[in-house]
């Protein structure tokens, strides 16, 4: 018997963010105005993540990516695997960055603790408002059958649906990282629920005389 304190669930998906794309290997910052593929590494890791989904429980109902190539990248072994129907939705592409696009981790970490919308870029509530729209579209085309849908988006979506929902993530997802996660309440004040379920092993240790060599 269902409990009358229980809230109602909005909605509940899977969120995965991306595998390791050639501008996270650069360390360098990139948001929805530009692009980048996946590395080598990526493509792996995309693998390894699409396994793990082909045999997750609640199933997949529906796969959406960004419009962005990277999450395209990321999506596409989890299709090849289930052949489940592949969407792209834009309101769950990552903040437009502006002046902030291409340049390093090292100082773009700092423009974003000041709280400082990016110049020429998206602001922080422009890009909340887009992604909460996104949900709430979501919701409109749930599956009634337990199965739930896949979410291959970006780090700063994956923070900013904690914004919407009053709450501060505690790290920056790493590539291939998938949640399970519920939206409660009412959408006038949503309550957010999240499960890390993937997460992707450790690189193994270089080899010292490898490095050393080259």
């Amino acid at each position: 018997m269902v409990s009358l304190n229980t809230p109602p669930v909005l909605l509940e998906f899977y969120f995965m963010r991306h595998a390791e794309s050639t501008a996270n290997r650069s360390r360098m910052a990139s948001g929805s105005g530009s692009d980048s593929r996946l590395t080598e590494t990526g493509v792996g890791q995309a693998e390894l993540a699409a396994d793990f989904l082909a045999q997750a429980e609640p199933r997949i109902s529906a796969i959406y990516h960004t419009r962005m190539y990277r999450a395209f990248e990321s999506a596409a072994p989890v299709q090849r695997r289930t052949g489940i129907q592949i969407h792209e939705r834009g309101a769950f592409d990552e903040q437009m960055l502006g002046e902030w696009e291409g340049i390093s981790w090292d100082r773009v970490g700092a423009l974003f603790a000041s709280g400082e919308d990016p110049p020429g870029g998206e602001s922080y509530q422009e890009f909340h408002s887009r992604v909460f729209e996104g949900l709430r579209e979501l919701s409109e085309a749930q599956s009634v059958d337990g199965e739930i849908p896949l979410i291959v988006s970006h780090g700063g979506v994956w923070m900013a649906i904690h914004k919407v929902c009053g709450l501060q993530a505690e790290d920056w997802p790493e590539n291939c990282d998938i949640y399970h996660a519920k939206l409660t309440g009412s959408w006038d004040s949503p309550r957010l629920e999240a499960e890390p379920v993937f997460r992707l092993p450790p690189a193994p240790d270089p080899d010292p005389e490898n490095v050393m060599n080259n």
